[in-house]
């Protein structure tokens, strides 16, 4: 079993986003979705809805990406959007 390159930090995920980096933001893609599946499974999400809120998280992390601060760690910013995206993702679900 191969063991995985340490963690990118915040300011790697903002060079390689700026840059257009793809295989540096694939590598942080695989290296979170198994976490963010864990937030949404833990959330009462499953199969395929639990795919689609993190299909949609990654995309709203994307998106705001340019406007993080560096206040706090990466993990921790798209942690939030996954707990806001899951609040979202309810609420379409109900109406």
């Amino acid at each position: 079993m191969t063991k995985m390159k340490s963690e990118l930090t915040s300011q790697e995920i903002l060079v390689a986003f700026k840059n257009q980096d793809w295989p540096v933001l694939e590598r942080l893609i695989k290296q979170y979705t198994d976490y963010l599946l864990k937030g949404a499974y833990s959330l009462g999400f499953i199969g395929s809805e639990a795919d689609d809120l993190v299909q949609n998280v990654w995309s709203t992390f994307f998106e705001i990406l340019p406007r993080f601060e560096g206040n706090s760690q990466i993990k921790t910013f798209y942690t939030e959007y996954l707990s806001t995206n899951a609040e979202n993702f309810v609420a379409k679900m109900s109406v």
